[in-house]
C-alpha cells in the first residue's frame, strides 16, 4: 500500500487562535486581581505579623504565586516562539499578537511583583 502524502495541519480555529492570543493577557489579569485580594484580606486579618524566611507571610506566599505565573507566562511565550518559528503560514497578525501580549504580560507580572520586594504589605 503506497503511503498517502504528508497532510498540511489544519488551519487552527479562529477562536482557539484568539484564545491563545489573550491568554497571557487574562493570567495577568487574575494575577492582579489576586494580589489585590490577598493584600487586603491578609491586612485585614493581620497576616502580616507572621513572618516565613525572613519575609512576611504575605509578601512571601505572593511571591512564590507571582514566580509560578511567570513560569506559566514563559512557556506560553516559549510556545507562541516554537509555533511562529514552524507554522510560518497563513496570516502574521495573530503570532505576533500572541508575541506582543505575552511579553507585555510578563513585564505586567514583573512590575506588579517587584513592590512586594521593596514595600511592606500593609502600610510603611
Amino acid at each position: 500500500m503506497p503511503a498517502s502524502p504528508a497532510q498540511p495541519d489544519p488551519p487552527r480555529r479562529f477562536g482557539a487562535a484568539v484564545w491563545h492570543a489573550t491568554a497571557p493577557l487574562l493570567l495577568w489579569a487574575l494575577h492582579f486581581f489576586a494580589l489585590y485580594v490577598v493584600v487586603a484580606a491578609g491586612c485585614m486579618r493581620g497576616w502580616s505579623d507572621a513572618r516565613w524566611a525572613g519575609l512576611p507571610a504575605v509578601s512571601l506566599s505572593l511571591l512564590v504565586f507571582s514566580a509560578a505565573v511567570l513560569a506559566l507566562m514563559i512557556a506560553m511565550l516559549a510556545r507562541s516562539v516554537r509555533d511562529s518559528r514552524h507554522k510560518p503560514q497563513g496570516d502574521p497578525v495573530i503570532p505576533a499578537l500572541r508575541l506582543g501580549g505575552g511579553v507585555l504580560a510578563l513585564v505586567g507580572v514583573v512590575w506588579e511583583t517587584a513592590p512586594l520586594l521593596m514595600v511592606p504589605p500593609c502600610g510603611l
